[in-house]
């Protein structure tokens, strides 16, 4: 359990054309076993960095009319905080059995980069590409490596009030085991106004 609530320090620096973001969170986790015979504490962290730039559109003519260009980069390392990391999925990977009396909390790191743009005011896209590592623990090797993703989408607004869109988002993964796999997904969005 974690000896109280997390704490997390988020600065935010605005820089020309964008903004750079930065996290930090720190949880102690407090271990014992079922007879309390004895109590330990593991220091849990982690750090992101994420940094958000417009691009300028450009002089001159341009034959897809590509506006509002938004490159953004993000990273992350932690330690024992993976419950915090959307990818683990709340998995409780942020510390396994070491020995009889001794948990460990396991290194992970990663990051994405995008890529987003307004074309012909009407069409809009954005490409994403990301990557998740997590170190692997004593006692298994039956737990996630590492990750890879990408994703595209397409948004048509047809007027003020009607958006229609599709997505295709492809994922790999690897655990230590050596078992691995790969899966795509296709979406399909319409919203409407009123």
């Amino acid at each position: 359990r974690a000896a109280f609530p997390e704490l997390v320090i988020k600065p935010k620096f605005s820089i020309k054309n964008g903004h750079w973001s930065n996290s930090f969170i720190y949880k102690p986790i407090i271990f014992t076993d079922k007879d309390y015979s004895f109590k330990k504490k593991l220091n849990a962290w982690g750090f992101t960095s994420s940094l958000n730039i417009n691009l300028p559109d450009g002089k001159g003519k341009n034959l897809l009319n590509i506006k509002k260009r938004v490159v953004n980069v993000f990273g992350i390392i932690g330690n024992g905080t993976q419950g915090a990391v959307n990818d683990f999925g709340g998995l409780g990977y942020e510390a396994f059995p070491k020995d009889e009396t001794s948990l460990e909390s396991m290194l992970y790191y990663g990051g994405y980069v995008s890529y987003s743009f307004v074309m012909k005011k009407r069409w809009s896209s954005t490409y994403v590409y990301s990557y998740l590592h997590q170190e692997k623990p004593v006692l298994t090797e039956n737990i996630f490596k590492r990750s890879h993703y990408f994703a595209g989408n397409a948004i048509y607004a047809i007027n003020k009030y009607f958006t229609l869109g599709g997505e295709f988002l492809y994922g790999a993964k690897a655990n230590y085991d050596n078992t691995k796999g790969n899966a795509y997904r296709i979406m399909g969005l319409m919203r409407l106004l009123f």
